[in-house]
């Protein structure tokens, strides 16, 4: 038995199978490589689709063609179908950032990436203004508590927010832009971010600040559902 920590969910697992992790699936015989993303992720992602037949089928076909192609999967994300696709585009030369390019030549938003206070990787995050950024690295980069409870969030109901990790900065902005592509020219989209980072920074105390403001349905931080606009 090993101890790995997930680049997905950031919690420990214990993992019956030596790293990298393989997904066993029972639709297709044989397993899969997953770096360093635990099963449960990956099982969770499949059951959210249990009823969607075809997007189950889409899913199982992109891992098949992301271990043919040997394309590490660093990090799982709710987005985990576009994400996939994200990186096979990125390995065949065919990746643009066109949402990321929008926000910033059209909105004037900024982009900042910062280390992971816990182990390797990085984070990479867009905001509209600066001021945003270094409050979000502060609290990551600050306190145990904080920084712990800062990266539930984001891993969790603030996955929402364009904010990604990754081993490398090339992948994170890959990903990041997989997750805002059919909302970053939506306006409630970009408002509710905007409110979401004032929110963190308000209710960022230095220890459960944040975790309570969850738990309590704060508006700013729940996720919503944004139509994707022209």
């Amino acid at each position: 038995m090993e101890l790995l920590i997930c680049r997905g969910c950031f919690r420990q697992k214990e993992v019956l199978l030596p790293s990298p992790v393989f997904l066993n699936t029972e639709e297709e015989e044989g397993q899969f490589m997953l770096t360093e993303i635990c099963q449960s992720c990956i099982n969770n992602d499949l059951k959210a689709n249990e009823k969607d037949e075809e997007k189950k089928r889409e899913i199982l076909s992109l891992i098949n063609k992301i271990v043919e192609l040997n394309i590490n999967v660093p990090v799982l994300v709710p987005i985990y179908l576009e994400t996939l696709q994200a990186l096979i585009e990125k390995n065949n030369g065919g990746f643009v950032h066109k949402a990321t390019n929008y926000l910033i030549h059209e909105h004037y938003w900024v982009i900042s990436a910062f280390r992971e206070r816990y182990g390797n990787g990085l984070w990479v995050a867009a905001a509209p203004v600066n001021n945003h950024l270094v409050h979000l690295e502060n609290i990551k980069t600050g306190a145990d508590i904080e920084s712990a409870e800062l990266g539930d969030y984001l891993n969790g109901e603030g996955s929402w927010l364009p904010i990604t990790f990754a081993e490398d900065y090339d992948t994170a902005m890959v990903i990041l832009e997989s997750k805002i592509k059919k909302v970053a020219t939506n306006e409630t989209w970009r408002s509710s971010v905007w409110n979401a980072y004032e929110c963190i920074i308000e209710e960022n105390d230095g220890h459960y600040g944040l975790k309570h403001a969850v738990e309590t349905k704060n508006p700013a931080l729940l996720s919503q559902k944004y139509e994707h606009t022209e």
